[in-house]
Order: C-alpha cells, then sequence, then structure tokens
C-alpha cells in the first residue's frame, strides 16, 4: 500500500530539511534577538520601531505564504525582496543581500523565470547596487552586464538601454578595464546612431566622450581626434539645422563635413547616410530652380529619398512627392496623346 522510499533519497531530502532549517535559523537570528530585545524595553519610543513594525509584518506575509503557497513560490519571493529592500533602506545593504540571494535562487532555479523577466531585472539591480556599496564591483559586474542583456533584448525604451549599458560601462571603467568599457560605450552610440532616433546633440556628446575613452585605452587614440573633430561639426550641424530647417540648402556644406569625417573614421554606412541627405538637398534645390512638368524622374528620387531616410513625417512627404509625379505623368501622357490626335485629324 506504501511505496518504501529509497533510503538514499530519504537521507538526501532530510539534509535538505536540515539545510533550509539552518539557513532560516541563522536568517532570522537577528530579528528574533532584536524582538526579545524589545519584548524586555518597555519604552514605547524605541527608535528602530517603525523598522520593527515593518520587519514583522513583512516576516508574517511570508510565513504565511510558506505554508499556503509553498517555499519556492514566487509570492514568498516577492516578501524576501522587501525585507531587504527594508535593510537597504536603513543603509544596511550587507544585511540586505541576503534576502535578495534567496529571492533569486526562488525565481531563477525554483520557477525558471526568464532573464527578462521584470522581478528579476529589478532584482539584479538591487543586489548589483548592494556589491558597489561595498566595493565588490568584480562580483556586481556581471549582475549589471546580464540585466544589460536582457534590457536590451526587450522591447524597453531608449533611456533604459542607455542607462544599464552607461551603468555597465562605469563599473568596468572602476575596475580599469578600459578597452571594455570602450567596447560597451560604443554599443550605446550605436543605438543613437540609428537614423528613427539621430540626435545630434547627444552624439556630439558621446562622441566628446569616447574620444577621451579612446585616448585612455591606447588602442584606437588614432580616431579619438576625428571623433572630437565630428563632435565639433555635429553642434554645428544641430545649431543650422534648428534655424534653417532640415533640408535647408545652406546645410550642405555643414553635411559634407560631417560625411568627410565619418569616412575617415571609417563609418562607411554613416558617411552614405549623409551623403543621401546631401544628394536630397540638391534635388530640391534643383526642384525649386526648374519647371517640374519635365522632371517625374527627379520627383520620383525625392520621394525615394525621404522613403529611405525615414524619419518622423518622411513618409507623408514621400507620399505627397509620389502623388505629384504620378499628376505630372498623367499630364505628359494627356498631352502626348492630344498631339498624336491632332495629327490624325484632316484639315477642313
Amino acid at each position: 500500500m506504501f511505496q518504501k522510499l529509497n533510503p538514499i533519497v530519504l537521507v538526501r531530502r532530510l539534509n535538505n530539511l536540515v539545510k533550509d532549517g539552518i539557513e532560516e535559523l541563522f536568517e532570522s537570528t537577528p530579528y528574533q534577538i532584536r524582538r526579545f530585545s524589545t519584548s524586555l524595553n518597555s519604552n514605547q519610543n524605541n527608535p528602530d520601531g517603525e523598522f520593527a513594525r515593518k520587519e514583522a509584518l513583512f516576516r508574517q506575509w511570508l510565513a504565511r505564504d510558506q505554508i499556503t503557497l509553498g517555499k519556492k513560490h514566487t509570492e514568498c519571493a516577492g516578501h524576501l525582496v522587501r525585507l531587504g529592500d527594508l535593510h537597504v533602506s536603513e543603509f544596511w545593504p550587507a544585511r540586505g543581500l541576503p534576502y535578495y540571494c534567496k529571492a533569486l535562487k526562488i525565481y531563477e532555479v525554483d520557477n525558471n523565470l526568464e532573464q527578462s523577466d521584470p522581478r528579476v531585472i529589478a532584482l539584479k539591480e538591487k543586489m548589483a547596487d548592494c556589491y558597489l556599496a561595498s566595493g565588490q564591483f568584480d562580483v556586481a559586474e556581471p549582475l549589471i552586464a546580464s540585466v544589460a542583456a536582457a534590457t536590451l533584448a526587450c522591447n524597453c525604451g531608449m533611456e533604459a538601454k542607455r542607462t544599464c549599458l552607461e551603468r555597465w560601462k562605469n563599473c568596468l571603467e572602476a575596475q580599469g578595464k578600459i578597452p571594455e568599457s570602450s567596447a560597451v560605450y560604443q554599443r550605446m552610440i550605436a543605438m543613437y546612431e540609428e537614423p528613427v532616433v539621430l540626435n545630434y546633440d547627444l552624439l556630439a556628446q558621446f562622441y566628446r566622450e569616447y574620444s577621451v575613452i579612446s585616448t585612455k585605452s591606447g588602442g584606437n587614440a588614432e580616431v579619438a581626434p576625428l571623433y572630437l573633430a565630428l563632435a565639433g561639426a555635429l553642434t554645428t550641424l544641430s545649431v543650422m539645422e534648428d534655424a534653417c530647417g532640415k533640408e535647408s540648402h545652406l546645410l550642405r556644406r555643414d553635411l559634407d563635413t560631417v560625411r568627410e569625417l565619418y569616412l575617415q573614421c571609417g563609418r562607411t554606412e554613416l558617411a552614405a547616410r549623409f551623403a543621401s541627405q546631401i544628394k536630397l538637398i540638391d534635388l530640391l534645390v534643383q526642384a525649386a530652380r526648374e519647371d517640374m512638368s519635365t522632371h517625374v524622374d527627379d520627383l520620383e528620387q525625392i520621394a525615394l529619398h525621404y522613403e529611405v531616410r525615414g524619419l518622423p513625417g518622411d513618409s507623408s512627404q514621400a507620399h505627397r512627392y509620389r502623388q505629384h509625379a504620378q499628376v505630372v505623368a498623367e499630364r505628359r501622357a494627356a498631352k502626348l496623346a492630344g498631339r498624336s490626335k491632332a495629327k490624325h485629324v484632316s484639315p477642313k
């Protein structure tokens, strides 16, 4: 009727129970000592009274859910995180860290949560803060790197991605790992070099900082002056663009300067993007000077440039120029048809 347990399995289970019991005993010992001390003290103005009340409440929640849901449930991990937060809020990061570690084990090992799960990301950030507070940058680094990888992989905003990469870069730099720090910074810059988020002022700031990092690393010291010059050129271009507009012919010289500097830095893709912008300005200038009724191909080229660039509002501009090209083509076809018909009509 009853299944006979393997002695080895039974011993292993008993060993795990004893181990868990000892861990919980050591974990709760400071709490039990404070509780006993408070019961002996009749003074109600205990400076730790608010802390003690919160700790007792969180432990009651934890004990209740451990009985009803099980010790490995994610709700129990949440209570452990709250206990860790409570200690960290009192400037005791070392005392909060064990709660975080136990909660992470429940999340990752017992419940197999994804690395991109918000609870896992937030918990690893808190653990990294605890290690950084004690100067353990080498221990904090894998946690920060894991958070960065998960944040970049999920559908987060640019600011969140920038923050995690910048934190990773700072942790590496604090350990003297300048080449690794430079590589992380390049990844952050690459995000802001995308056409959709292209921001000249922000890129100029990044390039100035990158020139400093490149000089420190020694490996790419020769490109540092180029990126410094590029930062200045982008700042000038930003001022001109704000004053004259994105498609003003007055921007042509500044755009060409930026294009040339990107080529010198070996960034051919970005150089081609600015060359395309110059071509668009040339086509627009030509469109303004000439009778466009005979330049359907130029109208199509202008529409294509807007489509490829893909900035906000460019799709509307591309549609407008394509419609214009279609109207011009229809008028030209009607005019040619009229001439052909007139040739075949005999005079009276």
